[in-house]
């Protein structure tokens, strides 16, 4: 009742127009995805909350959280897709599901349900987040990525680095020979 003219397709339309004017918004497009789920387009909410998190780095708890509740619900369908029609998929769902032990309800209108409700795939295509702390995972410092870069180099990479190094020191006292012979070489007036 609160969308424009009570109608999804209007407020898409609306959304559409402001995204032309203000193509940088990412709350546009997060409203864009969430336009698209209520119309059952989960691929394009996908790529709209995709794109607000990735390309406007929109870091909203709530939408990094549909994001990838969207996305489980794209990994199942596409690998669910041989069963053919969604009535088949559901059975399916609910026998797997069912006989796991796991509580199940049926599919609502809506990814969110049908994303909740499924088990995880075996192999996910995103990697695990937490939703609870918004701070990105701290690594550590970057010299420990060197330590393990160094660590895994093996005999032929400490060779190549050994033999690297003699020629760079090599070429640097050929360099600072030079520049002694040129010193000797001019008259002691010149600089």
């Amino acid at each position: 009742a609160k969308l424009p003219s009570a109608s999804v397709l209007e407020a898409t339309r609306i959304v559409q127009q402001l995204l032309i004017w203000l193509p940088d918004d990412a709350r546009l497009y997060w409203l864009l995805g969430e336009l698209a789920n209520a119309q059952g387009q989960i691929r394009a909410a996908y790529q709209a909350m995709d794109r607000a998190v990735d390309s406007f780095r929109l870091s909203t708890r709530e939408v990094r959280r549909r994001r990838f509740l969207l996305h489980e619900w794209l990994v199942w369908d596409e690998g669910l897709k041989p069963l053919g029609k969604p009535d088949k998929k559901a059975q399916w769902v609910v026998q797997h599901v069912a006989s796991a032990g796991q509580p199940w309800s049926p599919p609502a209108a809506t990814a969110w349900r049908m994303a909740i409700a499924l088990p995880r795939p075996k192999q996910p295509q995103l990697p695990a987040l937490s939703f609870d702390d918004p701070k990105p995972p701290d690594h550590g410092p970057p010299l420990s990525i060197v330590r393990q870069t160094l660590a895994n180099l093996g005999w032929r990479g400490w060779a190549i680095v050994v033999v690297t190094m003699a020629l760079i020191a090599g070429l640097l006292l050929m360099q600072l020979r030079e520049i002694r012979r040129r010193r000797a070489a001019s008259p002691p007036g010149d600089t």
